[in-house]
């Protein structure tokens, strides 16, 4: 993985604190799971806990001001501090035409947030 390290000094992150992988090896991530599981997990439907939440998501145009960044990282050193999904629609998404499948948020947006 590479760090761009022209801004993620600004926010103390070092390639420690990420882990590259696959789409599916997230789906077993944020389903609780570990990545080293089978897939096979996924085929069962019955929910582990009654664990009810609500979730906004937006399209993020520009990159997010040293400012702003800074705010984020302090909620999330609170207790019970949220969580946050970036979903990256840059790079090789940036390269489909947004008629070529039938997802029309590609162009112009940076991630889904």
């Amino acid at each position: 993985m590479v760090l761009d390290r022209s801004t993620s000094g600004l926010v103390s992150l070092t390639e420690e604190d990420c882990t590259e992988m696959s789409w599916i090896e997230s789906v077993l991530y944020f389903a609780g799971f570990s990545t080293d599981e089978s897939l096979d997990v996924l085929l069962d439907r019955t929910p582990l806990t009654r664990l009810y939440f609500k979730a906004k998501s937006d399209y993020v145009k520009e990159p997010i001001p040293v400012f702003g960044l800074e705010g984020i990282w302090r909620m999330f050193n609170e207790d019970e501090g949220p969580e946050m999904i970036l979903s990256s629609y840059g790079g090789k998404m940036d390269e489909i035409e947004e008629t070529t499948i039938p997802f029309p948020h590609i162009k112009g947006n940076l991630y889904k947030i």
